[in-house]
């Protein structure tokens, strides 16, 4: 082999190594694809969310706020693989376009959170993860499938949950309900909830503009 052939062997093996490394770098880049932007054409849901007067003991063991995220997924198995820290941190880029809208809440131990959330049409799983203080011994993430509802099946647009001490539990409406009276009684003040388990609607008042003080 002459000079010339050795020098063409040699660009010919650079540039088949430049193309396996560009391919290498695009197929890691489509697997972590930018989050989808929600279009929030789907289902308006009915989330209710109850933390218990004991939820997440701190180190002398007394109750304390509680950080929730909801995960509006298009898909589950890069949900499921993830760790705590991954999902709470970072989730946009472990998730990728598998997370369509994410949403954060503040909780407080005895509280009770009502949120109408408008859901994706592309919506087919929903996560939930608890940021409890003692992980490894709690029941901290659900990750839930949506249903497709039958053409006759109506008013189930509703999701609700109870932060526990140390677990997530998804609830139905009569275990809500349950639980809810059961914090009326402790309660009695709290004007959205009534006595027999139900939340209190309020229609709009919009006297001083789209803005009103919370009931």
């Amino acid at each position: 082999m002459n000079l010339k052939a050795i020098k063409m062997h040699t660009q010919l093996i650079k540039y088949i190594s430049f193309l396996m490394i560009s391919l290498m770098v695009s197929s890691c880049a489509s697997d972590h694809k930018p989050p989808k932007e929600s279009d929030e054409s789907g289902e308006k849901i009915d989330v209710q969310i109850i933390v218990s007067p004991d939820a997440n003991p701190n180190i002398v063991g007394q109750p304390s706020p509680i950080r929730l995220d909801l995960y509006q997924l298009s898909s589950d198995g890069e949900f499921k693989k993830s760790n705590y820290f991954e999902l709470t941190n970072n989730a946009k880029e472990n998730l990728g376009e598998k997370l369509i809208q994410q949403n954060q809440f503040m909780l407080h131990p005895d509280t009770v959170t009502i949120l109408p959330i408008k859901m994706d049409s592309h919506l087919k799983y929903l996560g939930v993860v608890a940021s409890y203080r003692d992980l490894d011994n709690s029941q901290w993430q659900l990750v839930l499938l949506k249903q497709k509802k039958k053409w006759y099946q109506f008013g189930k647009h509703y999701f609700y949950v109870n932060v526990g001490k140390n677990k997530l539990t998804q609830l139905s409406k009569s275990e809500m309900k349950d639980l809810l009276k059961e914090y009326k009684e402790r309660h009695p003040d709290d004007k959205k909830i009534k006595e027999n388990g139900k939340t209190r609607k309020y229609g709009n008042d919009l006297s001083k503009g789209v803005f009103r003080e919370e009931k």
